[in-house]
């Protein structure tokens, strides 16, 4: 047979035959058909011939139904809620991903404020804590003992500001300089600060203005009057201030308008909502501290392959080029403090941070922080007998006007909601008692006869050395009698105890011995776990009995104190404050 060759003509089929351009569409219809269908097969069977290949794909495409798995491996995620639409939004393409060992992956986010997970980790054990923790603030770590922690990078940053309206910030001669963060707290008014307790940002503030005040007790009375100062406006929270800014109020003036602390990140999210930028801000001239949204694996060496593997996938995702997009989108900067937000102009383009504090600082300021932040009921017991005249050498003052004056300066810094209560004891105080009520229990907030319960006990403790008296020390009956009267009045919602402040040992006093005491004390804290109430035992100069005062307190779950110096006993007194039964 004769080859034809490429170029030969053929004579022109017939219509409608085989050969004619109508049927050979139809063959490429039908072609067409058949390659389509067959995609379709192999997209439904490929997953579960080749497990793996097509990973997420099928539920992916809306006419596939949902995968199903027989197992699921979960990963939890608790987010701060700053940053919760970045995380879900990171996350979402992760759900239902297979992993090696044939289980679903599903990722759940939890919204928490960061106080609330420090809570957890008090109670629960490690093998409940969530696999990842992105909080607001590198601040919380710390304080997350019983779960092992491993800091993987940061979400992203935002500056701690102050913000207010333009008027009111030209109002203040600020509209071309950069105020100290001393200058801002002093002048700013009026002022509002979020709560402190549970709140990054107020931490970091006040932590800021006790820097650049000199770290010393002069920066504590500063940071106390500050947290004084901005309880006593018309604003219940930071939010309701912010609001009055925003909403400017009939009757108010640009330039009255409240000075708010906060961060750039929310207040370039307020302005973004609203028809104008509202919120003007404030940098100080020192720097700013910075949330840094730390990403947190917690108890990673209890967890088996399948939640390493799933949480290898939810860090990938939140350390990702889009990860940073996200965060940028809500208002973050990069982890150096730059990229400003582009949905605010005149933002400068990098924050200048505030030198972060020492280690040592640090704990010291929140020793003292901790006073403010943690809602007290205190009952002060003071030590009057004779010896108590004795003067501390280098100062000029007995040892009854130091532990006043220390007790004084302390009271000043906690907030009008805390409650104090005042004792003076010895022996043969009050008949047969060896100690009288001088004030009682109250709010330091609350009016008596038109001054606050904090002028009142102010005021006893200035007056305390009229209390002297020749007997001698009746310790044990009343640090009982003490631990019991504010157990029967006990509010769970604060930090319940007895400061007591002696400088010697139990004289005279045959109604109970010290063995006694202690496993009354004992007895008494087992019987009532829900109603813990501390002994602090404040001991001043070298003549106490410290082990007899230290078995007193280690019997309630506290800690015993010798306090040489006023700012030895000072120091005591922020950290008897701070701890928690």
């Amino acid at each position: 047979m004769a080859r034809i060759s490429d170029t030969h003509a053929e004579p022109c089929p017939a219509p409608g035959s085989p050969s004619t351009p109508t049927g050979r569409r139809r063959r490429l219809v039908g072609a067409s058909a058949a390659g389509v269908a067959g995609l379709l097969v192999l997209g439904f069977c490929m997953p579960f011939v080749l497990p793996g290949v097509l990973t997420g794909v099928r539920s992916n495409l809306p006419w596939f139904p949902p995968t199903t798995c027989e197992r699921t491996t979960v990963v939890e995620v608790v987010s701060a809620p700053q940053v919760l639409p970045a995380i879900q939004s990171l996350t979402a393409g992760l759900q239902g991903n297979r992993l090696d060992d044939g289980s679903c992956l599903s990722v759940r986010v939890r919204e928490q404020n960061p106080s609330d997970t420090v809570a957890s980790s008090l109670v629960l054990p490690p093998t409940r804590a969530p696999q990842v923790w992105v909080a607001d603030s590198s601040l919380w770590l710390p304080q997350v003992t019983r779960w092992k922690q491993r800091a993987i990078g940061s979400l992203g940053t935002t500056p701690v500001i102050m913000v207010s309206s333009g008027s009111a910030i030209k109002a203040q001669t600020w509209a071309s300089t950069s105020p100290g963060w001393t200058d801002l707290f002093q002048r700013a008014r009026p002022l509002s600060i979020p709560d402190v307790t549970g709140s990054a940002r107020a931490e970091l503030a006040m932590l800021a203005l006790w820097q650049v005040a000199g770290k010393g007790a002069s920066a504590d009375r500063i940071v106390a009057a500050t947290a004084l100062a901005s309880r006593q406006t018309d604003y219940a929270s930071d939010a309701d201030a912010l609001s009055a800014i925003v909403n400017s109020p009939p009757g108010r003036s640009d330039a009255e308008a409240p000075f708010v602390v906060t961060t750039e990140a929310e207040m370039v999210a307020i302005n973004r909502d609203s028809m104008r930028e509202v919120l003007a801000p404030l940098y100080p001239r020192e720097g700013s501290p910075f949330l840094d949204f730390p990403i947190v694996r917690l108890a990673e060496a209890l967890q088996d392959a399948p939640h390493r593997v799933g949480t290898d996938l939810v860090v990938a995702a939140l350390t990702s080029q889009q990860a940073q997009t996200a965060a940028h989108a809500l208002g973050l900067r990069d982890t150096r403090g730059g990229t400003p937000p582009s949905s605010q102009r005149g933002l400068p383009g990098v924050v200048n941070p505030l030198t972060p504090p020492s280690i040592a600082d640090l704990a010291r300021f929140q020793t003292r922080f901790a006073a403010l932040a943690v809602p007290s009921r205190l009952l002060v017991a003071m030590d009057v007998s004779l010896s108590m005249r004795t003067i501390i050498p280098g100062t000029g003052l007995t040892r009854l006007e130091v532990a006043s004056r220390a007790a004084s300066s302390v009271g000043q810094m906690l907030p009008g909601a805390s409650s104090v209560g005042l004792w003076a004891f010895a022996l043969n105080m009050n008949g047969n008692k060896p100690y009288r009520e001088l004030s009682p229990m109250a709010p330091l907030g609350s009016n008596e006869a038109g001054v606050t319960h904090r002028e009142v006990v102010a005021g006893e403790l200035q007056a305390m050395d009229r209390r002297l008296t020749g007997g001698g020390t009746g310790l044990y009956v009343t640090a009982l009698a003490a631990v019991r009267a504010v157990r029967a009045s006990y509010d769970p919602r604060a930090s319940n105890a007895v400061v007591l402040f002696t400088d010697g040992t139990n004289e005279n006093d045959p109604e109970i011995s010290l063995p006694q005491l202690l496993a009354t004390l004992r007895q008494e804290t087992r019987a009532n776990p829900d109603r813990p109430v501390r002994l602090v035992c404040v001991g001043l100069g070298p003549g106490i009995d410290l082990a007899a005062l230290q078995a007193m307190s280690d019997a309630t779950g506290a800690t015993a104190y010798q306090a040489l110096t006023g700012q030895e006993l000072q120091l005591a007194l922020y950290d008897a404050i701070s701890r928690r039964a």
